[in-house]
């Protein structure tokens, strides 16, 4: 590859400069002098990510995506994968499974990429957590390609045992934004925060007095101003369909994020369950063993 090509490895000083407002150790309550060196080992992140171990190594010994607290150095060491690190693992698995080469990824979505990390807010994401894992029931609103981003996020909350509900049909969306209480917390995604069928489930939920979370564009917008809480995402929006890639990507990575606070914060609890999912999963591989 010449050097205007574009592929999904970011170097670790890069990396550490993304970081620089989102020290992983925020996430968490345990705060101590050996900080910096907490992470995720390799079993670990690869099971959050939704990846096989084998995956994890082969990206690793070839540079696509290296973890940045701790990197192998041979036989016997222990790699050490960052917050960052796994969204970025989860968001790969995906462009593979979407059939994208990760050495080819475009110009948009890799900038997508790189500016909703910036906007990563701990304090919010950790907030988001909490509410999702106190909540009775999460209903999630989107449409579009929005609605496949509430489709994954759905999928993850089911793996670790939330009552989580999604369709994409917009009538049903509005059917359940009329049950939702005070006691529930419902997820709406929209790139532009301007979607009509959005904004119309919103407002219905607003008299329940339930948790309100946007995933949505950092811009001003009325889904924006209706949520008590917003997870931003950076994407240039053009009309075309490049334009929804980069924003869906962008979707994506925020959902992965959120999912990997949430696995984090209480990964003893929900280890069982996700061990579970993953293996009855693994069981359909044809050549699983």
């Amino acid at each position: 590859m010449g050097q205007t090509g574009l592929h999904l490895h970011v170097s670790l000083e890069d990396r550490q400069n993304l970081n620089a407002d989102a020290i992983q150790g925020e996430l968490f309550s345990n705060v101590d002098t050996e900080e910096i060196k907490r992470g995720y080992r390799g079993t670990v992140a690869s099971k959050v990510a939704g990846i096989t171990y084998r995956q994890l190594d082969y990206w690793a010994r070839k540079q696509i995506v290296e973890p940045s607290i701790t990197p192998s150095h041979g036989s016997g060491s222990r790699r050490l994968y960052s917050f960052k690190d796994v969204v970025i693992l989860a968001v790969s698995k995906k462009l593979l499974d979407a059939g994208v080469n990760l050495q080819n990824v475009t110009a948009a979505s890799l900038q997508a990429l790189q500016r909703t990390s910036k906007l990563m807010d701990p304090a919010a994401y950790q907030t988001a957590s909490d509410w999702l894992l106190q909540s009775k029931s999460i209903k999630l609103f989107g449409m579009g390609a929005s609605g496949l981003v509430a489709s994954d996020l759905c999928d993850k909350l089911l793996r670790i045992g939330k009552n989580a509900i999604f369709n994409f049909n917009s009538h049903v969306q509005l059917s359940y934004s009329a049950t939702l209480t005070k006691d529930d917390t419902a997820v709406f995604i929209s790139n532009t925060g301007k979607t009509q069928e959005i904004l119309q489930a919103l407002e219905a939920v607003q008299a329940s007095g339930c948790h309100t979370i946007g995933i949505t564009h950092y811009s001003k917008s009325p889904l924006s101003a209706g949520c008590k809480l917003l997870l931003y995402t950076s994407s240039k929006e053009v009309y075309v369909r490049s334009g929804a890639m980069s924003s869906r990507l962008a979707q994506l990575m925020v959902v992965d994020a959120l999912f990997t606070v949430l696995a984090s914060q209480d990964y003893a609890a929900i280890q069982g369950t996700l061990e579970s999912s993953y293996q009855i999963c693994m069981s359909h591989r044809v050549d699983h063993r």
